[in-house]
């Protein structure tokens, strides 16, 4: 095994024992409770100021691109931008 790979491995098993510690000490029943609680129209408020704030930095991001005379359109800029969240969110590392 290459030492990239031993090093992806130490990561993923650090996290999951991260994630297995919080499940262990918090009270599953009450977040389950707190989330079917929740009033959905504030949920759908929750996420549509997120993914704004998303096509913003994707808006930022192409300005930046442009200034380096890489034209790409605000779709692509989105994408990216959306791949590279979700790289950094659940990819260990």
């Amino acid at each position: 095994m290459t030492r990239v790979a031993v090093k992806i491995l130490l990561k993923a098993a650090f996290s999951a024992l991260l994630i297995f510690g919080l499940l262990s000490i918090i009270d599953t029943k009450s977040l389950l409770d707190r989330i079917g609680g929740a009033k959905p129209l504030w949920l759908a408020g929750a996420m549509l100021s997120y993914f704004a704030g998303q096509v913003i930095a994707a808006w930022r991001w192409r300005a930046v691109l442009k200034a380096g005379e890489v034209d790409i359109d605000l779709g692509r800029a989105l994408r990216i931008n959306l791949a590279g969240l979700y790289a950094s969110n659940f990819l260990p590392g």
